[in-house]
């Protein structure tokens, strides 16, 4: 699971993004990456545990990083699997 918060880091980071939120389920994942590794990629980098129950889309995504997906197709289409987990999260998705 790290491995997937660090791979979303670095796909921020391509994306152009300067401040960016993380959060997991994993209270160890963020204590071995919750340091100052980010600090001199990002202006802003806030961790932040949340329960598992409320971070649906990223722990569906981790499990599944292994198999179908790919980043760099599923940003602009997500697979139907993830689609109703982030329509609960009140996302829009594309049609």
């Amino acid at each position: 699971m790290a491995l997937a918060i660090w791979y979303g880091c670095e796909f921020a980071k391509s994306m152009g993004l300067h401040r960016i939120i993380v959060e997991s389920d994993s209270k160890e994942n963020i204590s071995a990456l919750a340091h100052d590794m980010l600090k001199d990629i990002f202006q802003s980098c806030r961790w932040s545990w949340v329960p598992r129950s409320v971070n649906l889309a990223a722990n569906h995504l981790a499990s599944r990083s292994n198999t179908e997906m790919c980043v760099s197709t599923w940003i602009s289409r997500p697979p139907s699997s993830l689609v109703h987990i982030l329509n609960k999260d009140g996302l829009p998705c594309p049609p």
